[in-house]
Formats: structure tokens, C-alpha cells, sequence
């Protein structure tokens, strides 16, 4: 953050608005000890994240009690407003509930029909998606890959990407059976949302728009469907002055712009039974059905951090649980926006946390949240105080059995994730992470506890996390035992799934380890054209025969044993770690062998022509994908035609781009040029040596 920005923000940049209802606009004074506590949370989350600004609302009843911003929209310190828009992330997911609810309500959906007989072009490789049933798109457990990432964040909209999806699952199989696991899933809400436009004969946003916004006066709120007007948003601020405002395409999965005050209207909705001075949205049942824990297991590994309802993350939010209330929370992240959505239907109170910021998480706005409403509801009477953090020591130790340390030793893998356990002959446990082409051994040693699980040593035992083991499904995870929110309780999270391989890498597989391919379809105003285009494949250090995808954003091990063209993805891992999982297939190309890994197809690099002396054509082929030129030496260029270009260094690090309007640019030695254009589209790259 510019420096001037966040001395603003410790100094002076905090605003208070009173709150709003359908009715009701009298002075609010309620929970003032609250608004003290939020807004100094919320300080120390901006302090701890970088985030640029948070805007936050408290609940109480049918009514937004106060909203309250801290940090800066632009490089003068400016305030937000109770008015400026945030995007909310997967809290967008609510949304798509709520619609998909009121058609059950209208006796139009069954929540456990299959979607086939709604969505009837809907169609899988695995032939079990037929049982795949609408409850199973609200809960997670439909088996889907996961997330279809492409073109789904971009600069200006982009309208076709839920038809991607549809598309995209077509050639996907199932990496589990329909109803037997939960694993977090946008494209079950994404298809979620399809089923609703199928139904109910609007496009998914008019639907919204219509049914949820308007009725409740949700009049700030809106789906990106057209390029967001500076001043209107929470930019992201840097060093370097504001990012480009981002447009999230995933609409029923995380679209929804929004602000606190307007989500407080739809947590007054579900705190008081589907309905709110008169105006009906969800029936009572519909509403609790939602809030029913739907979590399908056969884990028994304590509190989970997620325990999915029907569009919830957390249908028994673990840190109101553990003060004895009930609660619903779902969380939110995008590159740029992050969110939390928390509620006590029980109290009536609830808490809305929206935030701007690349390293800012939905974690952290949810640990904010829960304060806010174990706060209200300490100052309310309901409960006798704000819970106090974890204290007291360790359980003691215990000699580990040579069965129970051979037990937990292994390798484990998640989605983005690789960790090694090994077992000291004292029995103490040594955990590493592989990163970068190198393992990094963590600090901490773990030793078995009188508890049965292994505690670090050195770490005070209220901040401790453990591991043990669980199993289910017929596999083996590493849990992670954590404290959890404001630090009153602990929670589990499943790290990984144990595997083992004997088998060698096959020979086919073994050639293309090492090579770098080039993505040539995602849309050229994406915003992952930031991260690495790149993909390559490398070995899985412990485990020689699967393979590790280096993709750029949902990096996951295949196993590639069966065939010579398709590595099959192959975890199941439960709740979170199993997530955005793909296949990946070779597609034999006269210039090569093509790698599609989701809807991401790239190019070798080893077949990207070099730019010469003079000038170079480049013509876009009849599917509009991305044409790639590299400049071995580098120099100057110019590149003109009807189209657009990005120049990578050669690490895949992106240090230019521009329109095809012939002005001249400097090129490093071993540079990528990615050239864009309609299809059919001749542009000319100019280099002159």
C-alpha cells in the first residue's frame, strides 16, 4: 500500500453510517461496544494483510443496526463509503441458493431430482453423472472437477464463460461418486445457476435482479455486466497507484458486487424466516433446510473449519458453536475481493465483512466476523461474555509405537501440495513442504501426546497446531488440528491424502517432463496473463510414478500409469484440499503435442517460431487463439494489426503489453511474444536486429 494511503487509514480514515431496513429509518445507537471492536479489528487486519480497505455492517433482528469503513479507495486517503461496492466472492454462491430455493418453493426444481432433468444438454465422460442431483450442486458432493478457471477474472466482461463451463464438463470425468464426498466446487454453482436461467426462462442475473435485489431494495448491488465506473468500487491500491478494477464472469459462483448494508438486507431475510416487512423470499423450511448441515463423512477428526449446508460454508460455524450458539458463515475470495457472511439465526444477529486486497483472505474477515457477532451478543446478554483464547499446557507425552509412527510417515497430497512426514528414531516427526524443485523442513518437531495426536514442540499449546491421521473412503489423510477464529476453540483441516507409487514414470510421460508449454486461449484482458502462461510437468519428488502439472493456478498430481495421452487426476481429498482437479490430456497437433488441462489448452514452446530480421507475419488462426513468437536476442520490434500483444521474459514473467498500433517495443534477450487478434487477423512484429 502507498504509504501516504495507509498513514491515512491509522489517522483519520474511518466512517460511521447508521443503519438501514424496508422500514424503519430512526436513529441507531445499538451495540456501540461492538462498532469499538470491529472497527479496531478491523485496523489490525489491514495492518496484518496490507489489505487497501474493509467495509462492515452489523445485524440485529430486521435491521442494519451501523455499517462502518476503515482505509482508502484511492491515492489521496479518500474513505469508502457505506455505498462503495466490493466484490464478495463465493458469498455470491448464497445468491444461486436462494434462486434455486425459491423454484423449489414454487414446486418448479426438487432439490434431489438429477439435474439432467433440468439442464438437459448437461453431460460428463463419466457416465454416473446422471445421479447427479440439484441438492448435490448446493452441498458441494456433486463429483465435479471443480473450478473452470479461464476467463473467469478479467477487465471487461466476459459473457460466455458459464456456456464454457457447460462445455468444459462435457469432457470431464467425475473424481468422485455423486453424494459420497463434499469437496468445494464452483462449478457446481456455476451449473447451479444454469439450471435457474433453464427454469425459470430469465438469465441468471435478470432472475436475481428481479427476485432477490429489487424485492429486498438491494439497490447498490449488481453482476458486472458491463465495466465498473471509477469512484463506484474499492480498487485494490499499490505502490504503483490502483489495479485495474476486476471482473469476476463466475456469476452465480462469485459475480455479485455488492456492500455490506445491501447483504445485510438478505441476512435480515434468513435471520427472520425467508421474510422481512412483508416481502417474501424463501419459505420458512427452505431457509432451514439451507442451514442443515449436509456434510457427507465418515471422518471422525473433531470440528471441521467447513461443514457445508446448502450454499453455506459452515452450516455449524465452529466458533459460535463453541460459546454455545448456532451458526451459519460463508466466505469469499477473488484475486482482488474477499468477504465473510456470518450469521446467529438463533440470536438474530449477524455480521457482514467485505474487504479489497491481493493478500488479504477471507480467513482473516471471517476471525473479524465472528468477533462482531460474539460481541453483539455478549453486549446484548445472550451469552455471558466475548469467549477468552485457548489456554493451559500440552497433554504429555507418550512413546510412540513403531506401528504409529510407520502409520503417520509418508508422502501426502492435496491440490497445490506436496508434504513429507518422517519419523526420527526417537519417534519425534519431521514435516517438509516441497517447494520450488526443493524441500523446506519446518521448524517444529511432533511428538505423540496422552491425546493421541502429535503437538510441536517449542510452540505454547494455545496456538498449536497437531497432526494425526484420519481415515475414510479407504484412505488415509494427515489432519491438521488448528486454533481456530478469535482463538476460543480448535478445528481440523484435512492437509492431504497419503499415497504411494512404485511404478516408474512411463517412457512417454518420462519425454515431456522438463518441457514448458504456452496457453494460447485464454482471453487476452485476463487477469492471469499476470501470473505464468506457462505449464510444465515434473516428477512428484518420493513418489516416481505420478506426475506433477505446475499449472499456474490450480497447480494438483496426476497419475499418468494408464495411458500415454491422459494423466488422470486422482485425489479425494474432502471439504477443501481436494479442489480444482483436472485431467490432463495430449492433444497430438502437426506442430507438436498439445497439453488441455481443464479448458486450458497450450502449446509446446519447442514449437513457437523465432522472430527474425525484418518483418514477420502473424496470422491468427480460424479458432482465435494466441500465436507465440520468441526473440532469441532480443532488441527493439514494432508490432502492428488488428490485435493486441504481451511480451514475457524468458522465466514467463509478463513486462509489457500493448494494442498492435506500431509503436515500437523494447524486447530482453529470450523474450514470448503473445500475439492476439480476431481470427483471421495478419499483424506484422517488425525487429530490427
Amino acid at each position: 500500500m502507498v504509504a501516504s494511503v495507509w498513514l491515512a487509514v491509522c489517522l483519520a480514515a474511518s466512517t460511521v453510517s447508521a443503519g438501514s431496513a424496508l422500514a424503519d429509518t430512526g436513529p441507531r445507537t445499538a451495540f456501540p461496544d461492538t462498532l469499538a471492536v470491529a472497527r479496531a479489528a478491523a485496523v489490525d487486519v489491514m495492518r496484518e494483510t496490507g489489505a487497501t480497505s474493509i467495509s462492515l455492517a452489523l445485524v440485529e433482528g430486521k435491521r442494519t443496526v451501523w455499517s462502518t469503513t476503515v482505509g482508502a479507495i484511492d491515492e489521496n486517503g479518500t474513505t469508502p463509503t457505506a455505498s462503495t461496492l466490493y466484490g464478495i466472492g463465493s458469498v455470491s454462491k448464497m445468491f444461486a441458493t436462494v434462486s434455486v430455493m425459491q423454484l423449489v418453493d414454487a414446486g418448479k426444481v426438487s432439490l434431489d431430482a438429477p439435474v439432467t432433468d433440468y439442464v438437459t444438454d448437461f453431460t460428463m465422460a463419466s457416465p454416473e453423472y446422471r445421479q447427479v442431483t440439484v441438492r448435490m450442486l448446493l452441498n458441494h458432493s456433486a463429483g465435479f472437477p471443480g473450478t473452470d478457471y479461464p476467463n473467469g477474472f478479467t477487465s471487461t466482461p466476459f459473457p460466455g464463460y458459464a456456456q464454457q463451463v457447460l462445455d468444459t464438463l462435457a469432457t470431464s470425468r467425475l473424481k468422485t461418486t455423486p453424494g459420497a464426498m463434499s469437496v468445494y466446487c464452483n462449478d457446481c454453482f456455476t451449473l447451479a445457476g444454469i439450471l435457474v436461467e433453464r427454469m425459470s426462462g430469465l438469465p441468471f442475473t435478470d432472475y436475481v435482479q428481479q427476485r432477490i435485489l429489487t424485492p429486498l431494495g438491494m439497490d447498490l448491488s449488481r453482476y458486472p455486466l458491463t465495466p465498473l465506473t471509477p469512484g463506484s468500487y474499492a480498487p485494490v491500491l499499490t505502490d504503483t497507484g490502483a489495479l485495474p478494477a476486476e471482473i469476476t464472469n463466475i456469476h452465480a459462483s462469485g459475480g455479485l458486487l455488492s456492500t455490506p448494508d445491501d447483504l445485510g438486507r438478505l441476512a435480515a431475510v434468513l435471520l427472520n424466516g425467508g421474510a422481512l416487512n412483508g416481502v417474501r423470499i424463501l419459505s420458512a423450511g427452505a431457509v432451514k433446510e439451507m442451514g442443515r448441515s449436509q456434510l457427507p463423512t465418515t471422518l471422525t477428526a473433531g470440528p471441521p473449519f467447513l461443514d457445508y449446508g446448502l450454499g453455506w460454508d459452515s452450516a455449524r460455524e465452529p466458533g459460535l458453536a463453541a460459546a454455545g450458539v448456532d451458526g451459519w458463515m460463508k466466505g469469499g475470495d477473488t484475486v482482488q475481493y474477499h468477504a465473510s457472511f456470518t450469521l446467529a439465526p438463533t440470536e438474530k444477529v449477524a455480521a457482514v465483512v467485505l474487504g479489497a486486497g491481493t493478500t488479504l483472505s477471507s480467513t482473516a474477515l471471517e476471525a473479524l466476523a465472528q468477533r462482531m457477532v460474539l460481541s453483539a451478543l455478549a453486549e446484548k446478554g445472550a451469552i455471558a461474555g466475548l469467549p477468552k483464547p485457548l489456554t493451559g499446557p500440552a497433554p504429555r507425552h507418550v512413546a510412540p509405537t513403531g506401528a504409529e509412527t510407520a502409520n503417520i510417515a509418508g508422502t501426502y497430497l492435496a491440490q497445490g501440495a506436496v508434504l513429507r512426514v518422517t519419523a526420527r528414531k526417537d519417534g519425534a516427526l519431521r514435516v517438509s513442504v516441497y517447494r520450488g524443485e526443493e524441500w523446506v523442513t519446518l521448524p517444529s518437531t511432533f511428538t505423540l501426546r496422552s491425546d493421541g495426536q502429535y503437538w510441536p514442540n517449542g510452540t505454547a499449546a494455545s496456538a498449536a497446531s497437531t497432526l494425526s491421521l484420519a481415515r475414510g473412503w479407504g484412505r488415509t489423510f494427515l489432519v491438521q488440528n488448528q486454533v481456530g477464529g478469535i482463538g476460543h476453540y480448535r478445528e481440523h483441516v484435512l492437509l492431504g491424502q497419503k499415497a504411494t507409487s512404485v511404478d516408474p514414470l512411463p517412457p512417454a510421460w518420462q519425454q515431456r517432463v522438463g518441457q514448458i508449454w504456452l496457453n494460447v486461449n485464454e482471453t487476452p484482458d485476463s487477469i492471469y496473463w499476470e501470473a505464468l502462461p506457462t505449464l510444465a510437468l515434473s516428477a512428484v519428488p518420493g513418489l516416481p510414478g505420478f506426475l506433477w502439472v505446475a499449472d499456474p493456478i490450480a497447480p494438483s498430481p496426476v497419475d499418468p500409469q494408464t495411458s500415454d495421452d491422459v494423466a488422470t487426476m486422482f485425489l479425494t481429498v474432502p471439504i477443501a484440499q481436494g479442489r480444482d482437479l483436472n485431467d490432463l490430456q495430449v492433444e497430438h497437433r502437426t506442430n507438436g503435442e498439445w497439453l488441455r488441462f481443464g479448458s486450458s489448452l497450450y502449446r509446446p514452446l519447442s514449437s513457437v517460431p523465432a522472430i527474425t530480421a525484418g518483418s514477420n507475419e502473424v496470422m491468427i488462426g480460424s479458432d482465435g487463439y494466441a500465436e507465440w513468437r520468441t526473440a532469441p536476442l532480443g532488441g527493439p520490434v514494432t508490432i502492428a494489426g488488428n490485435g493486441s500483444w504481451k511480451v514475457f521474459a524468458g522465466d514467463g514473467e509478463l513486462v509489457g503489453q500493448g494494442v498492435a498500433d506500431g509503436a515500437a517495443v523494447s524486447l530482453p534477450a529470450g523474450a514470448r511474444i503473445a500475439v492476439f487478434g480476431p481470427a483471421g487477423a495478419v499483424l506484422e512484429v517488425r525487429h530490427t536486429a
